[in-house]
């Protein structure tokens, strides 16, 4: 996604996007193309999701140790991917 463009004195280095990096950035990407993408994002958060509810069902949660930070951890994945979704879907509604 980046690459070393140049290096200066003291190691410092600076960094340039290639192609494949350029073309991550939404304002690059025709609409239809910005749109298709976030269309995909909104698809897979809403798969990972619900994989993770099905996860949390078939779990039979104690107050052990392992349950207690297995449950904080799946609740940042079941947050994190509602969040993707709705900046997703926020996000191609702005596109014209």
């Amino acid at each position: 996604m980046i690459s070393v463009s140049a290096e200066g004195p003291r190691g410092r280095k600076e960094y340039t996007l290639t192609d494949e990096g350029l073309a991550g950035f939404l304002g690059v990407l025709t609409p239809e193309q910005a749109r298709g993408y976030l269309t995909e994002l909104t698809e897979m958060s809403e798969q990972e999701y619900e994989g993770l509810r099905q996860l949390e069902a078939s779990i039979d949660w104690g107050d052990d140790p392992h349950s207690v930070h297995g449950r904080i951890a799946l609740e940042y994945g079941l947050r994190f991917n509602a969040m993707r979704r709705e900046w997703a879907l926020w996000s191609a509604s702005q596109i014209r």
